[in-house]
């Protein structure tokens, strides 16, 4: 009998604050992460989401339970969720550049209800994945694009980082095939966003500069992972553009020095919608 569905059970008793204090204790954390690895099923497997805003919609995803608790149990970046569910509105467009396998993406189709969800991923086995999520929740308003942004139209490839397979970065050639393509370029194609999601591992500038239209015409609200080499590159751009700028951090709820999420993430809004504490 699997052990998944007690697991998911359990994981829906306890508040999201609660899963999240475990990491303030490492070794705590380590504990239970070895002991949900023994009893969880191994390889790709089709799960309800345990913990977080996508629970609460009561969505599903195929996951790698081994290596994506975090998905699972809804501890991935709550704070940008937060924030997506804050500023995106029913009938609104968003684009989600970086999907991945979809996690980020299926909270904002739902969000928008009735609008309409643009989806890049130029990895191949992730794209593929986010189109199997999206069709397992029975999404009809994404359009997934295999495609990177960047600052101009040509041909890169895919880095896969060493330890965690499912993220890639944009390089100039050794890895996968991939088309680059800037934001602007999608404006004929698509409506005007009013939220853009960036998730790309480095490449953030890139995106900025292949985006100057989106930037200074459509005005989206922006919310941008950020990877240290590049932001105070990202910040001049949108400061220049007339947007202000905060870090999200680890999220309002959580500390500063909470070691889950990966990088602080950026939402930026243009100056004259900002709120009034930005």
């Amino acid at each position: 009998m699997s052990l998944e569905p007690i697991i998911r059970r359990l994981a829906g008793l306890v508040p999201n604050k609660g899963i999240l204090a475990f990491y303030h204790h490492p070794w705590l954390a380590g504990v239970m992460r070895g002991a949900l690895n023994r009893v969880l099923p191994t390889g790709l497997n089709e799960v309800e989401i345990a913990g977080g805003p996508l629970r609460r919609r009561r969505l599903r995803l195929f996951l790698d339970l081994q290596r994506e608790k975090y998905l699972w149990l809804g501890t991935y970046e709550p704070w940008v969720c937060n924030a997506l569910e804050h500023y995106l509105q029913p009938g609104d467009v968003a684009w989600d550049v970086g999907a991945f396998i979809g996690y980020h993406t299926l909270l904002m189709s739902r969000r928008v209800e009735r609008g309409w969800v643009l989806a890049l991923e130029p990895d191949p086995r992730n794209a593929e994945r986010l189109r199997r999520n999206l069709a397992l929740n029975g999404v009809t308003n994404v359009e997934v694009l295999p495609i990177a942004a960047g600052a101009s139209r040509r041909e890169a490839a895919l880095e896969r980082h060493p330890v965690h397979p499912p993220q890639t970065r944009v390089r100039a050639a050794g890895g996968t095939p991939c088309a680059v393509s800037p934001l602007d370029d999608l404006l004929g194609s698509t409506s005007p966003p009013a939220l853009v999601k960036v998730d790309v591992e480095g490449a953030e500038a890139e995106v900025l500069a292949g985006a100057s239209e989106v930037l200074e015409s459509v005005r989206p609200v922006w919310c941008i992972e950020l990877h240290g080499e590049t932001d105070e590159a990202v910040i001049r751009t949108l400061r220049k553009t007339e947007y202000c700028c905060i870090r999200l951090g680890k999220g309002v709820d959580a500390p500063a020095d909470l070691p889950v999420g990966g990088p602080c993430h950026l939402l930026a809004f243009p100056n004259e919608r900002a709120p009034r504490w930005c």
